[in-house]
């Protein structure tokens, strides 16, 4: 015996909506900042530093030879700039 098959109506079927969340998170006061999305008005935290974060770091991220002669350049033009004001 052949059964019916059930075919959904309009109202049977479930459609999940997902958000493509944009958030706008409060500024850093401390470990974790409170953040809302401005679509569907969820509310999360998010942490405000980064663990095991590389940047700032200068024992991981070693001067080049672009900062050296940049900073001996700017020594160079402070010494220049004081002799000339000296010389007034």
């Amino acid at each position: 015996m052949a059964q019916a098959a059930f075919v959904p109506g309009a109202e049977d079927i479930v459609i999940p909506v997902v958000c493509r969340h944009h958030w706008v998170i409060q500024p850093a006061n401390g470990p974790e900042s409170q953040g809302e999305c401005q679509v569907c008005g969820e509310v999360k935290s998010f942490k405000n530093h980064v663990e095991n974060g590389s940047w700032g770091d200068i024992r991981l991220n070693p001067p080049t030879a672009i900062d050296q002669i940049r900073d001996q350049r700017r020594s160079i033009m402070m010494d220049e700039q004081e002799d000339f004001e000296e010389g007034d």
